[in-house]
């Protein structure tokens, strides 16, 4: 079932659609055409590129990008809205947070922030702080979790697959990490063959159907490792994604642990753990 939450004007600019967070279309390689002949990355050892992939993603454990771009939709059967906004995240990895801040123009849209399990999501232009836990993941699918947007990155299995082994298969210039389980894919990871650095992941429902799709595109080197510049997230089932183009990117920095800080006076606190996400005045601003 698609999402029913409606996406409100955030400003009085007509410019302005509306959107908020997160997560539509399955990581698919370029197919060269039925009748030529299929050309397949040079074999390697599985063992060779896991230990790879595990070592690039080992060598980071959090990232600042002080120059980001956003760009949010939610798809449904009769809208299809999209807005876009700049600002920064910080990600750390080992302590399970995130803080993305993000305006449009020269006025604040949103703050999130994401740690020990919890979330604060101020909403500026309705003035609403929503807060909650891991419990609305499926409600609001808009909502970004650290672990949600690298997990893959290592090229290894969802915490619900961790006993299961890869099968490796050649595509072009990819390899694909398949995680099956009794014959029903699980995941698929998507690892550039030259470069082994991964530039998709898949997650698969029980009927072997993509819901949850994450690219990771336009690498170069930062910070003396290969780090992807557009990371595309999509939510298939519920028709919502989220690309983030980053800038000004810093991989490691010393940032202390998130301050959750104070609830501005004259917020409205929705706790979404105990209240639908529609009650929310943002979801039903025209």
């Amino acid at each position: 079932m698609r999402s029913a939450l409606k996406m409100p004007s955030l400003m009085a600019d007509s410019s302005v659609k509306a959107s908020l967070l997160l997560l539509a279309a399955l990581f698919l390689p370029a197919i060269s055409g039925c009748c030529q002949k299929q050309i397949l990355a040079p074999d390697r050892p599985l063992p060779d590129v896991m230990e790879v992939l595990r070592a690039r993603r080992q060598a980071f454990h959090s990232m600042s990008v002080g120059d980001a771009s956003f760009k949010f939709r939610v798809k449904g059967p009769d809208s299809d809205d999209s807005f876009t906004c700049t600002g920064s995240i910080y990600i750390d990895l080992a302590e399970d947070q995130l803080w993305v801040r993000a305006e449009k123009v020269i006025k604040d849209v949103f703050d999130l922030k994401v740690a020990d399990g919890r979330f604060v999501l101020l909403l500026f232009e309705t003035k609403e702080a929503a807060v909650g836990s891991r419990k609305v993941k499926a409600r609001l699918p808009f909502l970004l979790w650290p672990d949600e947007i690298f997990e893959g990155f290592a090229g290894e299995p969802p915490p619900s697959g961790l006993d299961i082994q890869p099968v490796m298969d050649r595509w072009e210039n990819s390899f694909i990490l398949r995680y099956k389980r009794d014959g029903h894919s699980v995941r698929d990871v998507w690892v550039d063959a030259s470069r082994l650095v991964v530039t998709g992941v898949a997650d698969f429902n029980e009927r072997d159907e993509a819901v949850t799709v994450v690219k990771f595109e336009d690498y170069s080197e930062r910070d003396g490792t290969l780090w992807p510049g557009l990371i595309k997230v999509y939510k298939k089932d519920v028709g919502v994604s989220v690309f983030v183009w980053m800038g000004d990117v810093t991989l490691n920095p010393a940032v202390g642990k998130i301050k959750w800080g104070m609830i501005p006076s004259g917020y409205f606190v929705r706790d979404l753990d105990n209240e639908p996400v529609e009650n929310m005045d943002f979801f039903n601003r025209k």
